[in-house]
């Protein structure tokens, strides 16, 4: 609408049914308003709401340049409500993965129905939004290694450290190996695949049952089966560094220092004696450790921190008491017991 000012004219689209200003003063163009149950020719659908989800939507850009537009996937078309007299669009819109719409009266002109959706029954499935007329299907069994993927409909491969030797419904899952035990590849199809993962040995006794793996501890330090007086078919050999000793673990080993010596900058296969007065702090053996063996200078011979004095940190001099009245301004310490630095 056109309003005179003096000497000019305004434009509004606001006094206009179903369309407001567009860049605020109206000069330029007008904006359909989504959600008025009034669809412009800027619209493709407006069901009278801005909710998102429903087919129709104040989503600019989607196959309408302003005001509503058709969600991705749905339908819309133009209903009447008698008992309420109105006329607007109506339509059918998408469900979530797994789920279908049901009960939607596509293009019915009088009181359509939204239909809702409903989670896909077992046994069948629905892969992302889709359309909405997407509907949950069937799901098949699958070959020999591999799985019916309940979410996908795929057929997917047995991963490593499964297996799957008949085909089966979709309810028909890849088995997991006994313990300890695993596949070298995917899709595997035989009990056999499964083998003993480094560290353990098949338990190939008598009493074991048949299509059945036990796997067994290996004692890396003594070279034989845990548990038993057993050599393993395999040569075991454990590689501990110079000064430390191999202690077995399930599956593998370690090798601590022996007493007196320590890993130091997390390297564990160096194992370094504890020795006062190298500079290096070892607790707890170690209180302090100013990197010398001499006592009276804050700490001892025996690297513990002596009466009155203040070690910050391992290889550095230890803090003398200063002079009553005066004070010590920073932690770094002098040489020795020369307090030339309270003040």
């Amino acid at each position: 609408n056109c309003a005179n000012t003096v000497g000019s004219f305004v434009c509004s689209c606001a006094t206009s049914a179903g369309y407001t200003n567009g860049d605020g003063d109206g000069t330029s163009y007008c904006d359909a308003v989504c959600g008025d149950g009034l669809q412009m020719p800027q619209e493709n659908c407006d069901d009278g709401n801005t909710v998102a989800a429903d087919g129709c939507s104040d989503q600019n850009g989607i196959a309408s340049s302003s005001g509503c537009g058709i969600e991705d996937g749905a339908i819309c078309w133009n209903a009447s409500y008698p008992l309420t007299g109105l006329s607007q669009s109506a339509c059918c819109r998408t469900c979530a993965h797994q789920q279908e719409l049901q009960g939607c009266s596509a293009n019915q002109t009088v009181n359509p129905n939204p239909g809702t959706c409903s989670d896909c029954s077992s046994g069948t499935f629905k892969n992302g939004n889709g359309t909405w007329d997407s509907v949950c299907r069937d799901l098949v069994g699958c070959p020999a290694g591999e799985s019916t993927n309940v979410n996908t409909g795929n057929c997917d491969q047995c991963p490593v450290g499964k297996y799957k030797p008949i085909a089966g419904t979709w309810e028909t899952q890849c088995t997991v190996c006994a313990l300890y035990s695993t596949t070298p590849n995917q899709g595997s199809t035989i009990y056999s695949d499964c083998t003993c993962i480094n560290g353990f040995t098949e338990d190939t006794r008598s009493s074991v049952p048949a299509d059945t793996i036990v796997c067994l501890d290996l004692d890396e330090c003594t070279g034989r089966i845990t548990g038993s007086n057993k050599t393993p078919p395999i040569a075991i050999a454990y590689d501990c560094p110079e000064n430390s000793y191999c202690n077995n673990t399930v599956g593998s080993y370690t090798c601590p220092c022996d007493s007196g010596y320590e890993n130091r900058d997390n390297d564990l296969d160096l194992c370094i004696l504890v020795d006062c007065g190298d500079g290096h702090l070892s607790s707890p053996a170690e209180k302090c450790d100013d990197g010398n063996k001499l006592s009276l200078d804050g700490c001892s011979s025996a690297c513990t921190v002596e009466v009155n004095f203040y070690c910050p940190e391992a290889g550095s001099a230890c803090c003398g008491p200063c002079p009553m009245g005066s004070y010590r301004q920073s932690a770094v310490c002098p040489v020795g017991t020369d307090t030339n630095n309270c003040v």
